[in-house]
């Protein structure tokens, strides 16, 4: 045992920086997204569904908020401007300057605008100045976890990231045991810890002199921002309203109880979505470095094979589903079991629609992802509004799913004219692909007529993980081939 540790750690050592920053980056985010899904059986608990109802509508809302005031600038413009511009420490401060400016012109529109904005909104309005100190502060944190992302000092983004996390769930988790069970106050807390956590990373370029001292600068780069994050804002808004747009709609026109059962069944089925996007940033740069040498039979093998990976541990996810959501939520919450099919097959596609954007990232062609996404997601709501009135507020878990159906179709599209472009034929079998993700589809809209027959979901079960154990050293090189493939 002693001498595995030792040879693991002579493994771990010898790795480049960067393989190691992306190694703890990965834990990190399994370890945050296990704290933040522990504390739901609890908060389901502790409050009425009601009370939990409101408590998702309301982070749901903040979020929309702060992709309009912030315009997702940490995970675009600012990434980028990190490489162009040679003084960081000045383009950080105009970029934090650009975000304060979009956090009071929006939270001013919001006042200006009551009572329409607060109907759609759902956040009262007695919680906007807690909620503007979050929107002016936490992009800031964004941004020094980008920068240090970008230094490779992992040890110190994932120390941070647990200390949030750990903290704020700590504290509103008490707050809500020992003073009020009210989705208002859990709120009020949890930002609060947040925002005085913030203010730390804000403060530190909270100066602006250097930016009046060097006007022409600061508006070269406050020109770069608008131009590049703009369409980036559109697909961001886009997508933001496909995961979060249903639960405000569900409050809207079903209620909160019926909001708190779709958000449980929302969080629980996407669980499985770390593996997806930790799998999805690990071979973005592979997949590029294939493309780039031309490879495009090593690209379809790999990407059809973690597919099936994907679609076989959704399914597997899909079926010990009702044990798993019985162990963890009170009664209450049992109805939302037969929303987790759908819900979790949408991860499946999620990686599918991700396959062929790479190739679409590759060749730059950015604008097809600001297109799909607006479309998308004004169908989504479309869907929504008109399945809610009349199938009742489980026709959004469908509804999701068709979303992300269209996402990969839309991608699928796009990619081919793509491959036509620039490589004169076509990158993946897409025979293979459209009757796997076909045979998915079936199982998920079939899954929930068998739950009520555990014996038959165990066998499936059962079948699923023979399989897998029969194709072990088949998924073992695979996963070697990436690891020795991937250049760091």
């Amino acid at each position: 045992m002693k001498q595995n540790i030792m040879q693991w750690k002579i493994k771990y050592n010898s790795m480049p920086v960067q393989a190691r920053a992306g190694v703890w980056l990965v834990i990190c985010n399994i370890l945050v997204k296990g704290i933040n899904f522990i504390t739901i059986p609890l908060f389901t608990r502790l409050m009425t569904a009601a009370e939990y109802g409101n408590l998702t509508v309301y982070l749901s809302s903040t979020e929309l908020v702060l992709i309009l005031s912030a315009w997702d600038i940490s995970y675009g413009a600012y990434q980028k401007g990190l490489y162009k511009y040679e003084d960081t420490r000045f383009y950080t401060k105009t970029v934090q300057f650009f975000y304060t400016a979009g956090a009071i012109a929006v939270i001013l529109i919001l006042y200006g605008l009551q009572p329409l904005a607060g109907a759609w909104l759902a956040v009262p309005t007695e919680l906007y100045p807690v909620m503007f100190l979050y929107l002016v502060t936490q992009p800031a944190y964004r941004n020094w976890m980008a920068l240090k992302q970008k230094n490779y000092e992992y040890k110190k983004v994932t120390s941070v990231t647990l200390f949030y996390t750990i903290t704020v769930t700590a504290v509103s988790l008490a707050a809500v045991i020992f003073m009020q069970q009210t989705a208002a106050f859990k709120y009020l807390v949890q930002m609060t810890v947040s925002f005085l956590i913030f203010l730390v990373f804000y403060i530190k370029n909270i100066n602006v002199l250097p930016l009046l001292r060097k006007r022409q600068e600061f508006f070269e780069e406050l020109k770069y921002i608008i131009q590049y994050q703009f369409p980036c804002l559109i697909h961001s808004m886009s997508l933001v309203i496909l995961g979060q747009a249903d639960r405000i709609m569900i409050k809207m026109y079903a209620g909160s109880t019926q909001a708190a059962i779709y958000g449980v069944a929302y969080s629980f089925s996407f669980l499985i979505i770390v593996i997806q996007s930790a799998l999805d940033q690990a071979l973005i740069p592979w997949r590029y470095e294939l493309l780039g040498q031309k490879k495009y039979a090593k690209v379809n093998e790999i990407s059809c094979i973690l597919l099936v990976m994907i679609g076989g541990m959704t399914v597997i996810f899909i079926l010990a589903a009702p044990e798993f959501m019985m162990l963890f939520f009170s009664q209450e919450y049992y109805e939302s079991i037969e929303l987790v099919p759908p819900i979790a097959a949408s991860v499946y596609f999620i990686f599918l629609y991700s396959v062929f954007v790479s190739i679409e990232g590759y060749y730059e062609n950015t604008k097809m992802l600001m297109h799909i996404a607006v479309l998308c997601s004004i169908s989504n709501v479309a869907m929504n509004y008109a399945g809610i009135r009349m199938f009742g507020y489980k026709a959004c878990a469908y509804t999701t799913l068709i979303s992300y159906l269209m996402f990969c179709g839309g991608h699928y599209f796009a990619m081919n004219r793509i491959c036509r472009k620039y490589m004169k034929k076509k990158v993946f079998n897409e025979k293979f692909i459209l009757i796997f993700s076909a045979g998915m589809l079936v199982f998920a809209i079939g899954a929930g007529l068998i739950y009520k027959w555990m014996h038959i979901r165990y066998i499936l079960l059962f079948l699923m993980i023979l399989t897998g154990i029969a194709e072990k050293e088949k998924i073992r090189e695979i996963l070697i081939v990436i690891r020795k493939e991937r250049k760091f």
